[in-house]
Formats: C-alpha cells, structure tokens, sequence
C-alpha cells in the first residue's frame, strides 16, 4: 500500500491540492447556501407551505444571512484568487497545458449546453456564458502564449499585473448587468444577439451575465501571477512544507485532485441536498 501510495504522491505538491481542495470546497458551501437563500424562499422556492417548517426556514434564513454578509463577499474574492493562482503554478508543473485547456474547455462548454437547456425549460434564468472554467480554458491559453514570447518570469508577471491593473481599472466587483435581452428570441436568436456585442463586454468583464461570470479582467492576471509563484517557488516541484503533510490532507488532497469533477457535479449535488432535506422534513415539491 506504502508502495503504491509513494507512486501517486510522486509529482504531487500536497499544498498545493490542499489549497485547491479547500477553495473547492468553499465553493461548495457557498452554492449550497444559495440554494438554500433561493430555493427555499417562502413564497419563490421549490416547496409548498415552508412556511410552516420551522426547520427548513431556519436554513432559508442561514443562507440569506450568508449571502448578504460582508465575509461571504471578501471570502469568495479571496478564494476565488486563490483558485486562479493555483491554476498558474499548475501550469508551471504541467508537460501539456494544451490538454488542459482543451478538458476545462470540454468541461465548460457542457456546462454551458445543460444551463442554456434549463433556460429553454424556463429552469433557470440565463445561462452560463462566461463562468469560471470558461475564464480558466482562457487562462491556461494565455500562459502558454505569454510563456512562447518570452519565458521570463518577471515578464509573466509584467503582464499579469497589466490584467489586475485594467480589473481595478474598471472596478470589477461593481460591474453592471448587460443590457435587457429582446423578448421573444429563442436559443439561436439569444446566441446571436449575445455575440454581436455582449459577450465581448462579458469576456472581458465590463459587464456580466448569468449566474457564474468572471472576465478576464482581472483574472487572468490573477493566473499569470501564479505562473511566476511557481516558476519562482517550486521551480523545484518540491513541497516548501514537507513536514507538515500527514493524514489530515488526505481529505482536502482528493478534492483538490478532482477539482474539475467537483465543478461539474456539485451544483446539481447541491440542489439535490436542498430537495432531500425538505422532503424528509415532510415537506411538498411546487411543481
């Protein structure tokens, strides 16, 4: 077992998984708070009468708290970052960015196929054009171009802080909506409308659109300044904490080796959390 546990662990920065599987998870807690703040509304939610569930209105309750508190917004652009910066030192350690881009982007284009398809169903109100693993595909691109012009490090980073300069340059955290959609449109016409000029502005962040959105600016940056970490601290793609490692990460360690699966699949688990929840407190699908 030692033997085939020394196998996987070769390669591996355990910091570096603990770092992402925390984020992940974080994400994780953050949409099932939402969920909570919106699915259980008394009068919007997917259940009949909550209202007289005192259990399942005190969890609406939560999550509305959480979502409207000042930490949930410092914390989710702290690990957001930090799940960018981590996606530039991953870059430095891998041997084909290019197949990386292309999963990420396999990944990204479902999610964006299945939440345009809930739209059509009238599921849910805009899809997601432009969301984390979209940015990301465009990330791990960018890394590659800037490491073929020039693969100097402070170089990378140069360019890197040119993105988070034009973020704050624009104030990315009070970015406004795209302008109301024509009504009457449907997939294709939706689709079109959104490339003849949207979508440009939801790219690059100066404006957004549906309910996972993040512009290149200043994200990108964000990931090329994880390039230089590690082209600069692990340019060894060696644990700086060695010592500290021990059973206490495993947890942390698998979510953060499977941290696309963990995208892909928790918002559905998520919701499925909520459902169950109410209907074992008694409670009736709104159907």
């Amino acid at each position: 077992m030692k033997v085939l546990l020394g196998k996987r662990e070769r390669g591996r920065v355990w910091e570096l998984d603990v770092l992402r599987g925390i984020a992940v998870l974080a994400m994780v807690f953050d949409h099932l708070m939402f969920d909570f703040s919106t699915s259980l509304h008394p009068q919007y939610g997917m259940f009949e009468n909550l209202g007289g569930n005192r259990f399942m209105s005190w969890l609406y309750r939560v999550g509305l708290a959480f979502e409207m508190s000042a930490f949930r917004e410092y914390a989710h652009y702290i690990f957001v970052s930090l799940f960018l910066i981590l996606v530039g030192i991953s870059c430095t350690f891998s041997k084909s960015n290019g197949k990386r881009a292309f999963m990420v982007g396999y990944v990204a284009t479902g999610i964006y196929l299945a939440t345009a398809l809930l739209v059509s169903l009238d599921f849910l109100d805009e899809p997601i054009v432009w969301g984390i693993l979209q940015n990301i595909t465009f990330n791990i691109v960018l890394y590659m171009t800037v490491e073929a012009i020039c693969r100097n490090r402070y170089f990378m980073l140069a360019v890197g802080y040119v993105f988070i300069i034009g973020g704050i340059a624009i104030d990315w955290t009070n970015i406004q909506h795209i302008p109301p959609m024509p009504h009457g449109l449907n997939w294709w016409q939706r689709f079109c409308w959104m490339l003849k000029g949207p979508f440009a502005n939801v790219v690059m962040g100066t404006q957004w659109y549906g309910s996972d959105y993040f512009g290149i600016l200043p994200c990108a940056g964000m990931t090329l300044v994880g390039g230089y970490i590690g082209k600069t601290f692990y340019a060894a793609r060696r644990s700086l904490l060695p010592k500290l490692d021990g059973r206490w990460t495993v947890p942390f360690k698998w979510v953060g080796r499977h941290a696309l699966l963990w995208y892909a699949a928790h918002q559905p688990l998520t919701m499925l959390i909520t459902a169950l929840l109410g209907l074992l407190c008694g409670l009736k699908l709104a159907l």
